[in-house]
């Protein structure tokens, strides 16, 4: 499996911006098939929509935050599919793991929170890969809309999939 792993990084509110030393790198390695988003960060306000790791903008994919509620976006055969659990707050001021995933073998995609799988869309088709920025802490091409006062303490992505069933998240990545 080939993986970006941006690692530890505490990023200040509404940078928007991934480490300087992984930044340019917008050539990610992930074939047409499954991946692997995943993030740890924590935020004291976690009200609106909030871009957590987003490499979107009619492609790819994006991990994010919507009134307390975390999502998983993956592009495939030219829309957007989403998981949005709504039963399963984050609480503000502590830790989370959120990891998506996307299995195109088993037709399926996923949504864990801290370890544990609370959505499940089935789904296939062709991921659209594209040459857009990796963003933190923001949506691309709104720089200071969607962010949130947050700390992130790692990003992987994996073009392969992790998880499948519940897990114990590794802290930091």
């Amino acid at each position: 499996m080939n993986m970006l792993d941006i690692g530890n990084s505490t990023l200040p509110e509404a940078s928007g911006q991934m480490p300087a030393s992984a930044r340019n790198n917008v050539d990610l390695p992930l074939p047409d098939g499954p991946m692997t988003l995943e993030a740890w960060f924590r935020g004291d306000h976690l009200d609106g929509r909030r871009g957590l790791v987003t490499k979107t903008e009619g492609s790819e994919y994006g991990l994010f935050v919507s009134d307390g509620h975390p999502s998983f976006w993956i592009h495939l055969d030219g829309a957007y599919a989403s998981l949005e659990p709504m039963d399963v707050p984050l609480v503000p001021g502590q830790w989370h793991h959120i990891a998506g995933v996307y299995d195109n073998d088993n037709g399926a995609s996923y949504l864990f929170i801290d370890g544990v799988l609370n959505d499940t869309y089935e789904i296939s088709g062709d991921f659209l890969s594209s040459y857009n920025k990796l963003y933190i802490n923001n949506q691309a091409p709104f720089a200071g809309e969607f962010h949130m006062d947050c700390d992130v303490a790692g990003v992987r992505i994996t073009d392969g999939v992790r998880y499948s069933s519940d897990f114990s998240p590794e802290f930091p990545l």
